[in-house]
């Protein structure tokens, strides 16, 4: 109790002693104490917890994600991608639809650390890897108030589904993914890529066209000609 106390009064002022509260507390490994902390009205404390169960593995660090405070919310996606937590991971893909569906209200992607967390969102879609999920990289990629550049994020993706690189784009660790694991997207394709050609242009075009070709599915002929007559 009073390790929780400090990192409140503390109010992440000193990052040192947060840091020896966070050890204190994972080497009490007092996990079920800890929890009743998740609603704790100190943010310092959420994320001194939140901090705490990272070092732990513990996959429960997926309570974070809706967290009031956005620095704990993103030590949450951090934790779940960074450390592959399973369990933990369908959660964190589901954050990615309140971006693809540009809620009224959500601080919408404006500066690099956002576009570091966005990836996480998108690497967590594919690696869960249901049509659920290539459904939602569809969406976020058809998206126009995303930036272009996170929409292609979410194309390559798809376009890398059928046979992932072993290594992970977000931290370069190596995971593996057996392509023989990875489900049949193409419904997920036919359904969403329309949507992404009718708000798409330049290098989002060629991505959708290749998955276009890839999946099966048919391409808006006048885009493909003015590709052709640009190239």
């Amino acid at each position: 109790v009073r390790l929780i106390e400090i990192l409140a009064e503390n109010d992440n002022k000193d990052v040192f002693l947060r840091h020896a509260c966070v050890q204190g507390i994972w080497y009490l490994n007092e996990r079920e104490k800890i929890l009743k902390e998740v609603r704790n009205e100190s943010a310092a404390v959420r994320l001194g917890v939140l901090l705490a169960l990272r070092k732990l593995n513990d996959p429960r660090v997926k309570y974070f994600l809706d967290d009031a405070d956005e620095k704990v919310r993103f030590e949450a996606i951090r934790a779940i991608n960074d450390l592959d937590l399973l369990t933990a991971l369908p959660d964190l893909a589901d954050q990615i639809k309140a971006y693809a569906a540009a809620e009224p209200d959500l601080r919408l992607p404006a500066d690099h650390r956002d576009w570091i967390m966005q990836t996480r969102l998108i690497n967590a879609n594919f690696r869960v890897g249901g049509n659920e999920n290539a459904a939602n990289l569809l969406a976020y990629a058809a998206q126009t108030k995303l930036p272009a550049m996170l929409r292609e994020q979410a194309l390559f993706a798809i376009e890398e589904w059928k046979n992932p690189n072993p290594v992970d784009a977000t931290n370069g660790a190596y995971r593996p993914l057996a392509p023989e694991s990875r489900g049949d997207i193409t419904a997920a394709v036919k359904a969403g890529l329309p949507a992404v050609f009718a708000n798409a242009d330049g290098s989002l075009l060629g991505l959708a066209t290749r998955i276009a070709l890839t999946y099966g599915v048919d391409a808006p002929e006048e885009l493909l000609a003015a590709q052709i007559k640009d190239s």
